[in-house]
């Protein structure tokens, strides 16, 4: 069965954040996938995560190590021919927006 990259990316989003809920979730504290792109060939995802309770470098290690058992896992439930080759990425955006958002009350203080 071949996917549209968009259908793709939300089931590995789906598939994958209840895989790591159940089998990681001591390892890595409270975990939300915020975002997956999928190449046009399905063969890469990029998972892009936000977490709390644990270092991002920790999370990512942890993720790195359990790589081949989640694409495993993930694969059972897909129906395709082929998994995507998974690729962790901390997602720093919540931390930037409010880091922007300070600035501006502070700009707006000032004036």
């Amino acid at each position: 069965m071949k996917y549209g990259n968009l259908k793709m990316a939300s089931l590995v989003s789906r598939y994958l954040s209840d895989i790591i809920q159940l089998q990681l979730k001591k390892e890595i504290g409270i975990f939300s996938i915020s975002r997956v792109v999928v190449s046009k060939d399905n063969a890469v995802a990029k998972i892009f995560f936000t977490c709390l309770g644990v270092s991002p470098e920790k999370v990512v290690e942890s993720l790195t190590l359990a790589k081949g058992f989640l694409r495993s896992e993930l694969a059972k439930k897909l129906t395709t021919y082929k998994t995507p080759e998974l690729n962790f990425i901390y997602d720093d955006s919540f931390e930037e927006t409010k880091r922007i958002q300070k600035l501006i009350e502070e700009v707006n203080k000032k004036q």
